[in-house]
């Protein structure tokens, strides 16, 4: 196809981005998450069993609603999902614009809130369905669609139930932690008269940098939780105001070398006898029981409910320590030295040590034994290990052994799943390849050989806001799989277990799709084009020919650095030329994300790029997740070069290699960490990059907050600051126009537009030229359908211009 036939107008590029966009979103299927199973379910007086429940979204009247859609097992190898609820059910909308609150929370999630349930929830033990929408919460039970916290008029957030009693159910809101009793109040903690107190609800650093979003923890055992209580008073005030609008709320916000939030731990119980709670806080502080504690990472009950565990990580996040905590060590008639208190574990690395979500406590088999499954990088990569702490008296002793090894690493961000009954552990893993995450199994036993669950060419899909494993040992588990030729697919495997103990195997019996009650009306493109890569040539509902994943051509390699280690890349092509392709070189590059991946997720982005015919460039180097410690501590202390040096190097040995990548026209992009990489890899290899295009990008490290910065650079205001600024490098960006552009959100509460601010002020002062892209409504995400698309617009224009094409 010649390179005419790609679009080259304004018209053509917003056509082709509001194409592309629906495209993608109609070829990943239906969107289910949160996947839940219950024994039996009652809809429309009839019982239902062996089902499934997901969220989902229904097209009803021409609009999308986000609901519960739930099928059964067993009855049909393709298994249509039908909506529980829908919007008759909730009576008439009151929700209107979501709250400041939810839609933060949401932000943290790197997701928005939609029209209907934004969360729901099952009781395995009573049937029950608990359902959130933007403003109230209920209960389905029955048949029945009951309100909840009907006595207050607050947005509940957050909701969980009692697990021992699902007539409890606490949730927050507002910064107030609250208990519902069965559609009654049963407590509510105090208002405050100072802003910067909240309960129940982890600081924005917290959620943000240690992806912990739960700020409350029931016991398992008994009515009873603790919460955690936040205190801000210390921390940096910010306003976000756009020009013309009134100030939004103020935001707690702490930047480098400032003071953190102090968290504190409050234990309530329900007083059996008068059936109100008690709070208690505990009687000593975080910092007193682990000297230099600064970060609450993770709570943790055991099995029984007997003892609370404490991750606590310091300032600079070398050390973390786990610490046992009896319960009375919140009761105020207790003496604080005879408190049941106990360091657990702790390790130590000399640059830093990475959360994970890996940790379980055992049920006790011995009262005086700890017995904790955790997950580390102490010997590079993340394995499990298993610990069993001997208490005696004042002391304790550890005995540590590893459960899993092996070059691969289990993926820290997805919480396991045991098997007590049979002492064997689920987890997901880059078992068979590094580009892909695999559910395995294996037994809590030193050494375990891990048995592979999900097949080795696919990949196992989770997200930020979904990261538990939808899996039940007794009967199987749903996953999300894909790879980068093949569309997202919902999957149930029953779990077959041996009569000997073994493994079990997992048999594929269904997939799920939603049996939406209309069609949407999706597509207003005319069908009268003959190119196949044109968005004109087909309508959103028509299936794609050849099939879309005929359409580009794609390749993962490896390449060898100077320094010894290995980067991976992926490249994608357009299948209808040979090519030479102007490219697109994505970046991300910075830690805790790896973008190289063999999933449909990693090409759905870049569609629009490779069918307006553009090669597009995936590169992990030093510093990327998934490999070990030791990979990704490469950038300590010097952020953005040692990532620039191995991005730059890759791309031009792949070049050597891929003589269809045409190196005169090559264009760079990121977001985030990777629009500040866009900047860097311009200003420091102009001669490489035509253009760059930098969304949401840190242009001053010192702007930006304390967990995330001073875990890679603590906090030294010496060169090394000033080094990894963009301002240093700022008299490197090109003197010629149409080779940068700027795009930021102005309400964006994570990488403030005060980065962009202060980078045009630099170059304005410099007198080079640029291009800003602003949206008024966007946070540090674009996520509105109108916004994505205009984004996507300027960029194919902004490069077709840059790059000269014709």
């Amino acid at each position: 196809m010649a390179q005419t036939d790609y679009p080259k107008s304004w018209a053509e590029f917003k056509e082709h981005s509001t194409y592309w966009r629906k495209k993608v979103k109609k070829l990943f299927g239906d969107g289910l998450s949160h996947i839940k199973y219950l024994p039996k379910l009652r809809v429309n007086g009839e019982d239902k069993y062996n089902v499934i429940l997901a969220m989902g979204s229904v097209n009803t009247s021409g609009s999308a609603l986000n609901t519960i859609v739930y099928g059964e097992l067993y009855k049909h190898e393709k298994i249509l999902l039908e909506p529980l609820l829908l919007a008759d059910n909730f009576g008439p909308s009151t929700d209107g614009r979501p709250s400041a609150e939810l839609q933060m929370h949401y932000e943290r999630m790197r997701g928005q809130v939609g029209n209907g349930v934004t969360n729901f929830d099952v009781d395995m033990a009573s049937g029950k369905v608990f359902v959130s929408t933007a403003s109230k919460l209920y209960k389905y039970e029955g048949g029945q669609l009951t309100q909840l916290c009907g006595w207050t008029d607050v947005e509940p957030l957050n909701f969980q139930y009692a697990p021992i009693d699902s007539r409890y159910v606490a949730f927050t809101s507002h910064g107030r932690f609250f208990i519902d009793r069965d559609g009654e109040h049963a407590f509510s903690t105090p208002e405050e008269g100072d802003s910067f107190i909240s309960r129940g609800t982890p600081s924005f650093v917290v959620q943000e940098e240690l992806e912990r979003d739960k700020g409350f923890w029931w016991n398992p055992r008994e009515i009873q939780l603790v919460y955690e209580k936040v205190d801000e008073e210390n921390v940096t005030t910010l306003n976000f105001a756009v020009p013309g609008k009134a100030p939004s709320s103020p935001m707690r916000y702490p930047r480098v070398g400032q003071p953190n939030p102090r968290s504190a731990l409050h234990l309530v119980t329900l007083d059996k006898r008068t059936g109100t709670f008690e709070d208690n806080p505990l009687l000593v502080a975080l910092d007193d029981i682990v000297s230099c504690a600064e970060y609450l990472s993770r709570v943790n009950w055991d099995a029984e409910g007997k003892m609370i565990y404490l991750s606590l990580l310091n300032r600079f996040q070398k050390k973390l320590t786990v610490v046992g905590l009896g319960r009375e060590c919140f009761s105020s008639t207790n003496n604080i030295d005879n408190l049941l208190l106990f360091i657990v574990r702790e390790e130590e690395s000399p640059v830093w040590v990475n959360h994970n979500n890996l940790t379980y406590v055992l049920p006790f088999q011995d009262p005086k034994a700890v017995l904790m499954i955790y997950g580390s990088e102490k010997d590079d990569k993340c394995h499990l290990y298993y610990s069993e702490n001997v208490i005696d008296g004042e002391s304790s002793t550890m005995r540590d052994r590893r459960i899993t090894s092996g070059k691969w690493t289990v993926v820290k961000d997805v919480p396991v799943v045991v098997d007590v009954k049979r002492m064997q552990i689920y987890f997901l893993a880059t078992y068979s390849s590094v580009f892909r995450n695999q559910l395995c199994v294996c037994k809590v036993q030193k050494n375990a050989e891990p048995k592979p669950l999900t097949p080795p060419d696919l990949c196992y899909k989770y997200d930020r806001c979904d990261t538990e494993l939808s899996l039940w040992p007794d009967i199987g588990f749903v996953c999300w799989l894909s790879n980068v030729s093949k569309t997202p697919e919902c999957r149930f495997y029953e779990l077959m277990h041996p009569q000997d103990g073994g493994l079990p195997s997992a048999v594929m019996r269904h997939t799920f799709s939603i049996d939406h009650p209309t069609s949407p009306n999706s597509s207003n493109v005319s069908d009268d084009c003959l190119n196949p890569m044109s968005p004109s040539a087909m309508s959103i509902d028509r299936p794609i020919s050849p099939p879309i994943n005929q359409l580009y051509h794609h390749e993962f390699s490896k390449t060898k650095l100077p320094c010894g280690e290995t980067a991976f890349s992926l490249v994608f092509t357009p299948a209808n030329s040979p090519g030479p392709f102007p490219v697109v070189h994505y970046v991300y590059a910075g830690p805790g994300l790896q973008i190289v991946k063999d999933s449909w997720l990693t090409v759905s982005q870049f569609l629009k790029f490779v069918a307006a015919g553009y090669a597009v460039v995936l590169i992990d180097g030093r510093g990327s997740s998934n490999r070990g410690i030791k990979f990704e501590s490469y950038i300590k202390s010097q952020l953005g070069e040692t990532e620039v040096a191995d991005q730059v190097f890759v791309l031009k040995k792949l070049a050597l290699r891929n003589t269809f990548l045409d190196m005169n026209r090559v264009v760079v992009t990121g977001w985030s960490y990777g629009g500040y990489m866009a900047l860097r890899m311009l200003a420091l290899h102009p001669d490489v990059y035509k253009c760059a295009c930098a969304g949401g990008a840190v242009v001053d490290w010192k702007l930006y907050d304390t967990c995330y910065t001073e875990r890679y650079m603590e906090f030294d205001y010496d060169s090394k600051y000033w080094n990894a600024n963009i301002m240093s490098i700022s008299d490197k960006l090109p003197e010629e126009p149409n080779r940068l552009l700027i795009v930021h959100g102005l309400i964006d509460e994570n990488v403030h537009f005060a980065h962009t601010e202060k980078l045009i002020q630099l170059l304005i002062a410099a007198g080079k030229p640029h291009q800003l892209l602003l949206f008024p409504n966007e946070r540090h995400g674009v996520r509105k359908a109108d916004a994505v698309e205009y984004l996507h617009s300027n960029m194919l224009n902004f490069f077709h211009n840059a790059l000269c094409l014709v």
